[in-house]
């Protein structure tokens, strides 16, 4: 069953997205530190399973920069060691 998050999902989104991160090989202690500060927000989706919640996905994207007009003008290097587009907004 797919549905809207609730704040009583934190705990196990958190959960969630410590194991997605370690999947990719990235510190233990630096995936654990980033897991124990995520405050969900905005549209998050979930999917449950026998009433256990099993994963998660955010409309952040579609909802985000891009959608207000911003273009690519580059990457940057992320504290995770991956690229990352820089976006701009012409005004």
């Amino acid at each position: 069953m797919i549905r809207q998050a609730v704040p009583e999902d934190a705990p196990r989104l958190r959960e969630v997205a410590r194991a997605a991160k370690a999947h990719w090989g990235y510190d233990e202690e630096l995936v654990r530190t980033w897991a124990a500060g995520i405050e969900p927000k905005g549209e998050i989706e979930v999917a449950e399973e026998h009433g256990a919640l099993v994963a998660a996905a955010d409309r952040a994207r579609e909802l985000g920069a891009s959608a207000l007009g911003a273009r690519v003008v580059g990457e940057h290097l992320s504290e995770w060691n991956r690229m990352t587009p820089v976006m701009r907004f012409d005004l």
